[in-house]
């Protein structure tokens, strides 16, 4: 145990001075066969300990990004919707950009698409 723990914390240091996930983790598996952790399980599986924790890694990323582009479409979202009330009161097509931080460009088409419909 006191070997997989050491591993894992020079992968934290090494991040923590700025290095990849992927550097870091490459070297601290060097590391351990270097210095024969676990009985050379590392030398031996080095591929799968590196692919399994890069993997891993992604999909927190994968996960955190996916979380964050979902707030931002609803925040969109709600802006489109604001705007398409704010054209219904007849307000400038400017006004509307300006209060819902959309572009000239959105609004213009949510009016015509108000026009149209």
């Amino acid at each position: 145990m006191y070997h997989y723990i050491e591993f894992v914390e020079r992968v934290r240091e090494s991040q923590k001075k700025g290095m990849e996930a992927s550097q870091a983790i490459n070297e601290a598996v060097d590391y351990a066969i270097q210095h024969k952790f676990l009985e050379g399980f590392f030398e031996e599986q080095k591929m799968y300990i590196t692919n399994s924790l890069l993997t891993e890694f992604d999909q927190e990323l994968h996960d955190r990004c996916t979380y964050e582009d979902g707030v931002a479409e609803g925040a969109h979202n709600k802006a489109l919707e604001t705007a398409r009330n704010f054209l219904s009161m007849n307000l400038s097509v400017e006004q509307v950009a300006r209060g819902t931080g959309l572009s000239l460009e959105e609004v213009l088409s949510l009016k015509n698409e108000t026009v149209q419909a």
